[in-house]
């Protein structure tokens, strides 16, 4: 009973300190990518998000600084993945629900409030 505490206290202690990786293979593993093919999509578009061209954000947790690995954008009807993207542009494609005739409403809509 006390070894199974014990390895349960150091598992929850080795996630905390190695949290980011282990987010970032989850994620991964979800999409069905390894680190080296999230690795190439990375670098073929710069280390940028596919939308805004803006980088990665270092951004304050409970455990400290850290940057944030991009999320994953991938196609919900064919789970196809479509590239990297940054928080903001990850969120508003879902909140737009994928949709492209509301994208381009919302940017018509931005365009005439200038």
């Amino acid at each position: 009973m006390a070894d199974k505490a014990r390895k349960e206290a150091y598992d929850k202690k080795w996630r905390q300190e190695n949290r980011a990786r282990v987010n970032r293979r989850a994620r991964l593993t979800r999409y069905g990518l390894t680190e080296e093919q999230y690795d190439i999509l990375d670098e073929a578009q710069g280390s940028a998000c596919a939308i805004c061209r803006g980088p990665q954000i270092p951004v304050r947790t409970q455990w400290g600084t850290k940057v944030l690995n991009f999320d994953v954008d991938h196609d919900h009807a064919t789970g196809r993945v479509r590239g990297l993207l940054c928080r903001h542009c990850n969120l508003a494609l879902g909140y737009l629900k994928d949709n492209p005739e509301r994208a381009e409403a919302a940017a018509a809509y931005l365009r005439r409030g200038r």
